[in-house]
């Protein structure tokens, strides 16, 4: 190799597969459509017991693939971070397909940034709907739930094997539990807005489909670790303050909707972490922000939903009219 020539760096495809026999197909050839080169593509059966593992040998050289028993989507995303060998990594769910040219865009911002993760956005193939990542500042997207997904983002194996890898105990949100643990360990970020992942809604196998309590009770305290990494390195910014406040104060809603009393906790701690939430709410221009200051939390949860069942009321009478 002369010194002018330069090493393209290799992107592996990792897909666990859990009782995908449907949709894995999709995904492996999605990933052998990529436009980037170099690249490989390796599927890990996690113990299907439908015909998922056929499916995957029917694509014959052109994948390497492996089969044991069923673990967990974090334990076959490790299996596969072992097997790679790859500079880069792109995690694909089995359910879940590419973009021709999302790992190409994406390489090209590698390029220009010397980045550690590149985010992209998502689009659901049934709503239609467009997630957008912004990373104006890292921690601020994570509060946000701006920092792309599993699937969507692009990930450097060195940087991510240096923050633990995937960590099988964390049930849901793991991509978040990791986006975390790599920006304590320094991780610089960039973002790809043009790259597109597709997330389908069809798997019942699948662990999104797990529940709103269920979500929160895994998130939770990734949202705690970050908070008291912040706080203890003394990096927490006051934008990351009212960031990190008012993700907490989503989730006292989402409890108190459930019925679940842990919500005073969260509310509380909510205004620990901030001590000028109210105050910042007050000069918010939402509707929400308002109530929130004037009435406190349960009667600003009861006053937006007979605000929205006015508006509803009101709708239905101009169409009657």
């Amino acid at each position: 190799m002369t010194q002018t020539e330069t090493i393209i760096p290799l992107v592996s495809i990792l897909i666990p597969c859990y009782n995908a026999e449907r949709w894995v197909g999709d995904a492996i050839r999605s990933a052998l459509a990529q436009t980037y080169e170099p690249k490989e593509v390796i599927v890990v059966d996690d113990g299907s017991t439908d015909g998922s593992l056929e499916v995957m040998k029917s694509f014959g050289d052109a994948i390497r693939w492996e089969s044991g028993p069923n673990r967990g989507a974090c334990e076959a995303r490790n299996r596969l971070t072992a097997l790679s060998r790859g500079e880069w990594l792109q995690y694909l769910d089995a359910d879940d397909y590419l973009m021709p040219d999302k790992i190409a865009k994406q390489m090209d911002v590698v390029q220009q940034t010397d980045c550690d993760m590149v985010v992209s956005p998502w689009v659901t193939d049934t709503e239609g709907t467009l997630y957008a990542p912004d990373i104006r500042d890292p921690w601020v997207s994570f509060f946000e739930s701006r920092i792309g997904n599993t699937i969507s983002n692009l990930w450097r194996k060195e940087v991510l094997l240096a923050a633990g890898g995937w960590d099988p105990r964390q049930l849901r949100y793991e991509e978040g539990l990791l986006f975390v643990r790599m920006l304590v360990t320094g991780a610089r970020v960039a973002c790809c807005p043009t790259a597109i992942a597709v997330a389908r809604s069809v798997n019942p196998a699948s662990i999104s489909h797990q529940g709103v309590l269920s979500a929160v009770k895994h998130g939770a305290p990734v949202v705690d670790e970050a908070t008291s990494f912040l706080i203890s390195s003394g990096a927490m910014t006051p934008e990351r303050r009212f960031a990190a406040a008012m993700n907490l104060l989503r989730q006292a809603r989402l409890l108190w909707h459930l019925g679940d009393k842990a919500w005073r906790q969260k509310e509380q701690w909510a205004n620990r972490i901030d001590p000028l939430l109210r105050e910042k709410l007050r000069g918010s221009t939402s509707v929400y922000g308002a109530l929130y200051t004037l009435f406190g939390f349960p009667l600003a949860e009861r006053a937006l939903r007979l605000s929205l069942r006015v508006k509803q009321i009101g709708r239905l009478v101009l169409r009657l009219a």
